[in-house]
């Protein structure tokens, strides 16, 4: 049962007891009932399918916040990280689960849950194409309310790659507010000790160091940490799958962490469209060179830039045996046309290049599996100490 996260034991118990959070009562805790106060910070997931035991799963995964399992329930449960608290809740409906958080490391405790749910989603192979996030208006009106009217996050992010500045909240008086503001206010720059599962501490570590021991251990964390910097090429029509490649990696970090890696991801948008010595790709190109591992995402095209960069990245790993290159190619059915001809022909060209060099490319069907298969790679790189 605890290999399936059906249950966890209880801490400082005189008897070994264990709890099974799918039993708890279906009935939320009356002193809940009206929690929700205007300035909570608030995530939403709407799921087209939300599948059974998700909560009771996350309840086991995130116990070492759960403070007063009375105040659990099968749908529902209080996190709890000193003064901070969060409640995690399926909605009426029953195709949502609300994140409510509120305290001095709110920001912190809702990113630590957000990103273990994001994680639980991906263990559902197909799930992922199935779910979306919405985040809350921050004007005026709603700040000051418990429902403030919700975005959702796909919608946010294609507003900003069309350098739409704001977007009109739909509740009188229908103000327009700022998309980066909608999508930094629940961004966090970095987490928290107490973010990392205390399980993960080497056990011969003392439990109270004294101030000069923990400037020790943090100083050492930070030399032992490893940064490995990811290259992402792809063509516009991926910008979709891009950004959930990023966006799920980068809330792997803390997980990572406790391994001693941290995920950079490079984009071209990092990069300021300045005047320069030389062609802006360049640049990329340069920064290619630096990176430990280079993705390219294929759907119908290779753009020339994009296939310049996959020789500058293999040319480079030829030299010195970086970056370590994954292709992918999302599975698409198009029609052959004069209006796409010319797209799928570079596209062609572009697999008789990868057979010719011996590279063999991955082909994926959704956002969810591309992560699965990435990720997968990651943990096999550790194991063989290659990162």
């Amino acid at each position: 049962m605890v290999q399936f996260e059906l249950c966890y034991q209880l801490p400082d118990t005189s008897e070994e007891t264990w709890l099974a959070p799918q039993l708890f009562s279906p009935s939320k805790p009356e002193v809940l009932n009206d929690w929700a106060a205007p300035g909570d910070l608030v995530l939403t997931y709407r799921y087209a399918f939300l599948p059974k035991g998700l909560v009771s799963r996350l309840i086991v995964r995130m116990h070492r916040f759960v403070r007063k399992p009375d105040l659990c329930w099968n749908q529902g449960v209080l996190f709890e990280q000193g003064e901070t608290q969060l409640i995690v809740e399926t909605a009426a409906r029953g195709n949502e689960i609300g994140l409510r958080a509120r305290g001095p490391e709110g920001k912190a405790l809702l990113s630590v849950i957000a990103s273990d749910l994001d994680a639980l989603n991906a263990s559902f192979e197909g799930l992922a194409d199935k779910v979306g996030k919405w985040v809350p208006c921050v004007c005026e009106n709603c700040s000051q309310s418990t429902t403030p009217a919700m975005f959702a996050q796909k919608e946010l992010l294609e507003r900003k790659h069309r350098n739409k500045q704001t977007i009109e909240c739909p509740k009188p008086d229908y103000p327009d507010v700022n998309v980066l503001e909608l999508l930094d206010g629940l961004k966090l720059d970095e987490l928290p000790d107490w973010a990392t599962d205390p399980e993960s501490v080497d056990e011969d570590e003392e439990l109270t160091p004294s101030a000069n021991h923990s400037e020790a251990t943090t100083a050492e964390k930070t030399i032992s940490e490893k940064t490995i910097r990811i290259f992402l090429a792809l063509s516009a029509e991926l910008r979709e799958d891009r950004d959930e490649f990023e966006l799920y990696f980068l809330q792997q970090n803390h997980r990572l962490r406790k391994q001693g890696l941290y995920l950079e991801i490079v984009r071209w948008e990092n990069f300021l469209d300045a005047i320069s010595e030389t062609r802006l790709q360049d640049e990329y190109n340069n920064v290619i060179r630096d990176c430990d591992i280079f993705v390219s995402l294929f759907k119908t095209k290779t753009g020339k830039f994009t296939d310049e960069e996959f020789d500058v990245a293999h040319q480079t790993f030829q030299e010195t045996g970086r970056p370590l290159i994954y292709t992918y190619f999302r599975q698409t059915s198009v029609s052959v046309s004069g209006d796409n001809r010319d797209d799928l022909e570079s596209l062609w060209k572009f697999k008789d290049k990868l057979k010719k060099l011996g590279h063999f490319y991955t082909e994926y069907e959704s956002i969810d599996g591309l992560q699965k298969h990435f990720r997968d790679q990651l943990d096999k790189l550790r194991d063989g100490n290659t990162l």
